[in-house]
Formats: C-alpha cells, sequence, structure tokens
C-alpha cells in the first residue's frame, strides 16, 4: 500500500518545504507536474527605517518515469533589497533530485545534485544582506544564492509493525564542495596597490539519521513522530580549518485530522544544537557558552470551507528561538557575543481555486510580528504573500 511510504517522504517534503496549501498531508505524488509562483516577503525592525524585503519565484518540475521512478529540478530565483547598495539579484543554486520507490514499496533510494548556478563572490554589502536573509527566524524563500557544488544520497526504509503503525528510519549524506563566497577589493585607501580578496570556503559535509513512527489513530486521523540527528564535518577557509557546526538533534511531531469537508494539520519542530567549534586563541577550539540555543517552530493549517470550485483556509505559525547568541561588532573594531530570545507568531489566510481538472491556482498572505532580545526589544513586522500555479501532466 502506498501510505506505507509516507513516514519515508515526510523528512523530504519538509526539507523542500513546498507544500500547497491545499494539498493534504504529505500526498504521494501519481503524475508529473510543474509549479510556480511569486512569493512576496518583508520584514520591518523597530527603530530601522527600511525593510529588508524579497521577491522570489520559486520553481519546480516533478518528472515521473512509470510508478517508482520520479525526477524533480528546483530552482529559485529572487530580487532582495534593504537600502542603497544593500540589494541582491540573481538566480539561485539548482538542485536535481532523483527518488526510486523498491522492495514493494517499503525502500525508497533519494539522490540529488546541487547545481552552482547561483550568485556567489558577494561584495561587502550584498553579503551583510545575505547574512540577515539566511536568518531562520525570517524564512525568506531563497535564504542562499549559492553554495558551491554539492550531492546528497540518502536511503529509507518503512515496514509495517501493525494495521495502524508504521516505522521508519533511514540516512543521508551530503557532499560539499567549495566555492568563493566573497569578493572585494582593498589596499587603496591606506595608499597600497589594490588588492582583491577572494579566498575558497569549504562547508564540512554532513551525515544525517533518522528514525520515526506514523499512527493512524482511525481512517481520519494520523500522527507522525520522528527524530533526526546530524553531525557536521570541519569548514575550511583557504585550507585552514575556522569553523566546526555542532551536532544536531531534530525532534518532529505532526497531527493530521480530517472531518466532512474541513481538515486540520498541524506540525511542531524541536531542535537542539551541541557546541560550535571555532579559532580561539589561536587554536581550534569548543565554546565556553553554546551559541546555539533551542529552536521550537509551529506551523498549522486549517481547512475551513470548501465553494465549487475552491477551498479557504486558516494558516498560523510560530516561532521562538531560545538564548540564540550573536556576534556583535563594537565601536572600538572588536567583537563580542550577544545572546537573546528571538520569537515570531503569524496568521493568515489560504484559498486555492481549481482553473482545470490539471491546474491549480493558489494563495497565500500571512501577517507576522515578534522580537528579539538582545540588549533591548526590538520589535519585527512581517508580511508573507504567495500566488502560485501548478499544472499537473
Amino acid at each position: 500500500m502506498k501510505w506505507k511510504i509516507l513516514i519515508i517522504g515526510c523528512a523530504i517534503l519538509i526539507f523542500l518545504g513546498s507544500l500547497f496549501a491545499q494539498e493534504e498531508i504529505f500526498p504521494v505524488a501519481q503524475r508529473g507536474y510543474f509549479s510556480s509562483g511569486l512569493g512576496f516577503q518583508m520584514w520591518r525592525i523597530k527603530g530601522v527605517y527600511h525593510s529588508k524585503n524579497q521577491l522570489a519565484f520559486p520553481l519546480t518540475v516533478l518528472l515521473p518515469f512509470g510508478e517508482h521512478f520520479n525526477l524533480a529540478i528546483q530552482h529559485t530565483p529572487a530580487f532582495s533589497w534593504w537600502f542603497g547598495e544593500y540589494r541582491m539579484n540573481g538566480i539561485s543554486d539548482t538542485w536535481v533530485r532523483g527518488n526510486l520507490v523498491f522492495l514493494g514499496e517499503k525502500a525508497m533510494l533519494n539522490l540529488g545534485l546541487g547545481i552552482p548556478t547561483g550568485k556567489t563572490r558577494l561584495n561587502i554589502a550584498q553579503f551583510d544582506l545575505a547574512r540577515d536573509l539566511g536568518r531562520n527566524i525570517f524564512r525568506f524563500r531563497s535564504p542562499v544564492y549559492g553554495q558551491g557544488p554539492c550531492a546528497r544520497g540518502g536511503l529509507a526504509f518503512a515496514f509495517q509493525l501493525t494495521e495502524k503503525v508504521v516505522l521508519g528510519f533511514g540516512g543521508q549524506y551530503l557532499y560539499r564542495m567549495g566555492y568563493h563566497p566573497i569578493e572585494f577589493e582593498y589596499g587603496s585607501e591606506i595608499g597600497i596597490p589594490e588588492k582583491t580578496w577572494s579566498k575558497e570556503y569549504v562547508p564540512g559535509d554532513e551525515v544525517s539519521g533518522q528514525v520515526g513512527f506514523d499512527f493512524r489513530i482511525d481512517e481520519n486521523t494520523k500522527i507522525m513522530l520522528d527524530g533526526i540527528y546530524t553531525y557536521y564535518w570541519k569548514d575550511f577557509l583557504d585550507n585552514e580549518v575556522v569553523y566546526r557546526a555542532g551536532d544536531k538533534f531534530t525532534f518532529n511531531f505532526a497531527l493530521f485530522h480530517r472531518s466532512y469537508q474541513h481538515y486540520l494539520w498541524s506540525h511542531v519542530t524541536f531542535r537542539q544544537r551541541a557546541k560550535n567549534e571555532v579559532i580561539r586563541e589561536l587554536s581550534f577550539q569548543e565554546q565556553d557558552k553554546n551559541s546555539n540555543g533551542y529552536q521550537i517552530e509551529i506551523d498549522m493549517i486549517y481547512k475551513i470551507m470548501e465553494i465549487m470550485r475552491s477551498e479557504l483556509f486558516i494558516l498560523g505559525e510560530g516561532r521562538y528561538y531560545g538564548q540564540n547568541g550573536r556576534r556583535v561588532e563594537e565601536v572600538t573594531g572588536t567583537s563580542k557575543m550577544e545572546y537573546g530570545d528571538e520569537m515570531v507568531v503569524g496568521l493568515g489566510v489560504g484559498t486555492n481555486y481549481r482553473l482545470s481538472e490539471n491546474s491549480l491556482l493558489d494563495f497565500q498572505m500571512k501577517y507576522l510580528m515578534g522580537n528579539f532580545k538582545y540588549e533591548t526589544n526590538n520589535w519585527i513586522l512581517g508580511l508573507d504573500t504567495f500566488l502560485g500555479l501548478k499544472i499537473e501532466f
């Protein structure tokens, strides 16, 4: 039965982050499709006149080859800007992934290739903007434009323990190659010949293992639980070790309940990372205090109405990151670590309209607010909208 493999697809769908609001939880794709859209996100921070903005155009193509293999291609061009020279436009890296289901639909092999089509060699202003785009609290659709070539391979299995319980487990390895994240000219302002700073950065590889359970309470209710452990290798800059991210533990809980024309989907994620290892006092050491606070994220979709060819949804989300550390530059030119909480809550609406048997129009809009807690409370306000089109073939 195809639902046995759903727990395997759970991790992949969470990673892709590309579920349409109108789709019920973790559907198994039977047909190929093309999806695209336009997303606008805006964040305004109290005391800062200009907002941080992004227009993104996510593109996905799913090509099925028979009943057991499909190929997915994903790409997200984006226009991001703050003010003045703090702007960055361009295409992102391109991911090509293949999924092969075998052993009577109880196992899946996932292979992926990250093609370095995205923007790298950023200037100083672009690099500063990119650091904010990559902050988890904002959830920009294109948080990173380019990270160099990489490859991913994973294997997962699912077994039916009872009529209503499925066990799934698997692992994944991510191989990364080097790239040049930043490039700038220096020297002329202090009277020496102008030089170019551009060093190769090689992010550490990653390996993760996952185990999860799928509990079918009844015909209309399902609970999903899984835990993931991720280990990171060391990062290198110009062939020298500069950083190693702390090991990460992730726990997911999801609930899906359907009642007549309504359904509720809720998903809770808890993450905790160990201490990072950094260059300190001319040696590579573990941090004295963990700069990685725990993270809790909640997402909810409630289908409240179905009229003719359209559906209406209530969307909700919350994010709480406890005691995360951030390095702050001081006026003297030195830097220090500041620790504080980050919190965001959001509420919105979503709707879709079936243009034809094979095409669907999807719209979402959410209003968000929250705060940073460092030396002072800095309130943030956000707007997240998306208009998408999905065409099956």
